[in-house]
């Protein structure tokens, strides 16, 4: 009976693992950016690196490094975890990663992810996407992006800069 019971609990305690790992990554980003936002780049470092112990193919962890190393000034560092981010094929790294190329001055495309991002059925902040399309293309379709984040419940103000973007 103690054998079955032992047996019983390994099974479940491997089966938590994973997990717990998932929420101590989701909380070690949520921690990346809080110290991220305070200006303490050591901690936020630490804080997406553990994540990214945690759960290595977390987007949230991927694009949570790659804002990091982009906010000290590593583009090439940057670009590479972003790009990691979106072998998930999520909207949110998408939305990420055309943040960051218009960020970097490359508005085409990072319209271009954005749309990736409008299209994915599971990405939740279709409206946003459009926003950060329209505050980064420069070319006439502009009153198209910000038409469309209307529709989607996004109240966009002319100039108004998004926190990422």
């Amino acid at each position: 009976m103690i054998k079955w019971l032992l047996v019983i609990f390994l099974l479940t305690s491997c089966a938590a693992q994973p997990e717990e790992r998932k929420m101590a990554a989701a909380q070690n980003v949520q921690l990346g950016f809080a110290y991220l936002k305070k200006d303490n780049t050591a901690l936020a470092k630490t804080h997406f690196l553990l994540a990214l112990k945690d759960d290595p193919q977390s987007v949230f962890a991927l694009d949570g490094i790659a804002y990091f190393y982009e906010t000290v000034g590593d583009f090439s560092e940057a670009r590479s975890y972003y790009n990691a981010a979106l072998k998930a094929g999520l909207g949110e790294a998408y939305n990420n990663y055309g943040a960051f190329l218009c960020r970097q001055g490359e508005p085409d495309k990072g319209v271009q992810q954005f749309m990736l991002a409008v299209n994915d059925p599971r990405y939740v902040h279709v409206g946003e996407a459009y926003e950060n399309a329209a505050k980064c293309t420069t070319k006439n379709n502009t009153a198209y992006y910000r038409q469309q984040a209307l529709l989607h419940g996004v109240n966009l103000k002319i100039g108004e800069e998004s926190e990422r973007l």
